[in-house]
């Protein structure tokens, strides 16, 4: 989901048990309109940065995305360039070149809630963080 222009995004991380997601997702369902934005993401091992490949199966496009700052407090400021998924094998190439070549690769499902006042909230399940 692409944050409009003048848009502040804020990240809360917590490790919800399946039950609790379950639950969550299905009390949300039934309040707000939703929308799926399932993902593939590749995530490259770096040390001061984030570095990573966003994919979405039904889009003919993808997203280089770095994100400079610290996590742990949630200050991060992120750069997004959207790039035709043709050129996806040649940025994986570059990357490689550079020193980029370790990777986690991440199947994101994240379901966006509306809620009132243009606020969206996005709930994620990943099969490696639960």
């Amino acid at each position: 989901m692409e944050l409009a222009k003048g848009k502040v995004e804020v990240e809360l991380r917590g490790i919800l048990s399946k039950e609790e997601f379950v639950n969550l997702s299905n009390n949300l369902k039934k309040r707000h309109s939703y929308e799926g934005d399932n993902k593939k993401t590749l995530f490259y091992i770096t040390t001061d940065f984030i570095l990573k490949i966003e994919t979405k199966k039904e889009l003919d496009t993808f997203f280089l995305i770095v994100k400079n700052g610290d996590e742990t407090k949630n200050i991060l400021e992120e750069i997004e360039v959207k790039l035709n998924i043709s050129d996806l094998p040649k940025i994986i190439k570059i990357l490689e070149i550079l020193g980029y070549s370790k990777i986690n690769i991440v199947e994101q499902n994240r379901t966006n809630y509306f809620l009132e006042d243009d606020m969206v909230l996005s709930l994620k399940y990943t099969n490696d963080w639960g």
